[in-house]
């Protein structure tokens, strides 16, 4: 934190990163003197953890890894599927909320502990969610373990840019077409509901970039699909901009 006091700015040095087991959960209460729009809302957001394993240029997440990096090296960290188990019962039990939105970058990059916690959040909690996802995450193992809940509802996976030299050279995102094929065929196979992201105006897009992207989802959709279009955003510090 950084903080003016008395005319003159303190800065706080970083800090290790604390146990995400030992976080709080969110003090939810105080946004209900709004409830009418939380209950039209009908949809809570949690963050199971910490971090993403990738380094996109266009996301926080390689920043936040290299601001960190001199006094912590543990940037990605999920919580122990109790803990957000617990969390999520919370959610169901008092705030009476119809579905979970998790929203860390992705959730698929340990399967291992995304195996263990949708046979308890089946067992549990068994309210409509969806995730995020990338598609190198995305194998027959992970479409079983999402599919068996019957309740996701949607995975939100980023295509961003429909020319996969564009994506690996100016995003740092190395995923081929053909593995994005391969996903959907998959997501597809097992009836899962997906998102695509794309960005319109990146650094360097030329319009025929643009409408190779636009004709890249219209073959990736399918009859599950849904594409979410965004604006290309210039964060300061990130390394695309």
């Amino acid at each position: 934190l950084w903080v003016k006091k008395n005319g003159k700015i303190i800065k706080n040095k970083i800090r290790k990163f604390r146990d995400v087991n030992q976080q709080l959960f969110y003090d939810r209460d105080i946004y209900r003197d709004y409830d009418s729009y939380f209950k039209d809302l009908g949809f809570e957001q949690i963050m199971v953890g910490r971090g993403c394993p990738y380094r996109c240029s266009y996301c926080f997440n390689h920043k936040y890894r290299e601001l960190y990096s001199s006094i912590d090296k543990k940037y990605c960290s999920l919580r122990d599927p109790d803990k957000v188990i617990e969390e999520c019962l919370v959610l169901k039990n008092k705030y009476k909320i119809k579905n979970i939105f998790f929203n860390d970058s992705t959730l698929g990059y340990n399967k291992t502990w995304l195996k263990e916690f949708l046979q308890k959040y089946k067992e549990e909690i068994d309210l409509p969610f969806s995730i995020n996802a990338t598609v190198m995450e995305i194998d027959e193992e992970f479409c079983k373990s999402i599919a068996e809940t019957k309740k996701c509802f949607i995975i939100r996976i980023g295509l961003e840019t429909g020319n996969e030299e564009f994506r690996k050279n100016v995003l740092n995102k190395p995923i081929p077409n053909q593995q994005y094929i391969k996903a959907i065929g998959l997501l597809n196979k097992y009836r899962i509901k997906y998102s695509m992201a794309i960005m319109l105006g990146l650094p360097g897009e030329s319009l025929e970039y643009a409408l190779e992207t636009l004709n890249r989802c219209s073959e990736l959709k399918g009859k599950r699909g849904i594409i979410a279009v965004n604006i290309f955003k210039p964060f300061p510090k990130l390394d695309i901009t």
